[in-house]
């Protein structure tokens, strides 16, 4: 199956679960370097969703079934923006679900122009990169992206906003290991699309990216962190995705906001306020209005919502937010010892 030549997405630790953003090809001594390649360049393959595991591969996949009276069965399923191998067949559970679906949304649509907003929006700073931090950041910032991959350079950097650079930072390697692999909500946006399902996103990319206007002092603290995040992992000899992958593949949304608690307990007061009234929480709010919204306004319809997974944790989560709208929100499968409602974490 063919498809359009698409923009390039990357995603950060603590986002890689909640926004994405991203970042055109590189060149480096005369070759250019694609962090991240599109859905398919044309003539090319995508790893297709279809086709469920045939046996146990660990992964309990975060899934939820919303139902209503008169409603269809509509599922809530968790996602990891990382292009992790691992993702390219959904477990059973999963893969039944979107089969069911005549609508598929994630947090944003992933059609082309979408795609060239985001980029817009996030590459294209009114101050050059080098001007915007100090030196001795700056600096930092280079030694870091070189321990990556040396024939990246910061200056070809200059346009980024500070947010996507920390973005860019913590998520590179995984790109450049599986460079082929694409990140599972756009994979099922695109295989909806190609499937004749409706597509769409709860959010606009204006809306997505407009929680990233922070004031600059915020930016470069979520920078530093970036950069103290990656200089842990290469001191403990690890990839900085690995603990987020063992947990989200567990399926145990305690472990998931343990390691959001853990990032966010870097930032200064004021960007974690930020974070998580606007980040989390409200961005939860708004999706689960509107998920509400498309569920009752379309009730012969079954609905798959692929979101980013911390969307999925916490008193405040999407999860929580419909249940509390009047719908029936249960876990599939049932963690071992929950009650048919909604497997709540403690904050």
């Amino acid at each position: 199956m063919k498809h359009s030549s698409w923009h390039s997405v990357l995603w950060r630790l603590l986002l890689v679960l909640l926004l994405g953003a991203p970042v055109r090809a590189v060149e480096s001594g005369g070759e250019t370097i694609h962090l991240k390649p599109g859905l398919a360049a044309k003539g090319k393959q995508t790893v297709p969703v279809q086709g469920a595991r045939k046996q146990d591969s660990g992964w309990r996949p975060i899934l939820w079934r919303v139902s209503g009276k008169g409603i269809a069965a509509n599922y809530l399923f968790g996602t990891i923006h990382l292009p992790s191998p691992l993702t390219t067949v959904l477990p059973a559970e999963a893969q039944e679900a979107f089969s069911k679906a005549g609508a598929v949304f994630c947090e944003i649509p992933f059609d082309a122009e979408s795609l060239q907003k985001v980029t817009t929006l996030a590459a294209t700073a009114k101050t050059p990169l080098s001007s915007a931090i100090p030196v001795e950041l700056y600096e930092r910032t280079k030694a870091a992206l070189r321990r990556i991959d040396r024939r990246i350079d910061l200056k070809q950097l200059e346009s980024f906003e500070l947010w996507n650079l920390a973005i860019q930072l913590t998520i590179l390697e995984d790109q450049i290991r599986y460079p082929e692999v694409i990140p599972l909500d756009l994979r099922l946006y695109s295989e909806g699309s190609a499937a004749g399902k409706r597509v769409g996103g709860l959010e606009t990319v204006e809306e997505e990216v407009s929680v990233m206007q922070m004031p600059v002092e915020d930016q470069m603290h979520l920078l530093e962190a970036a950069l103290d995040e990656l200089d842990e992992a290469a001191q403990a000899g690890e990839s900085l995705s690995a603990p987020l992958l063992k947990a989200y593949f567990s399926g145990e949304l305690e472990s998931l906001q343990t390691l959001l608690h853990t990032t966010l307990s870097r930032y200064s007061p004021t960007l974690r306020t930020h974070f998580e009234s606007s980040l989390l929480d409200g961005r939860n709010r708004t999706m689960a209005e509107r998920i509400v919204n498309l569920v009752t306004k379309s009730p012969e319809t079954c609905h798959f919502f692929a979101v980013g997974a911390m969307h999925f944790v916490g008193e405040n989560s999407i999860p929580a937010l419909i249940e509390k709208a009047g719908l029936s929100v249960e876990r599939i499968p049932n963690p071992a010892g929950a009650s048919k409602k909604m497997d709540r974490q403690p904050e």
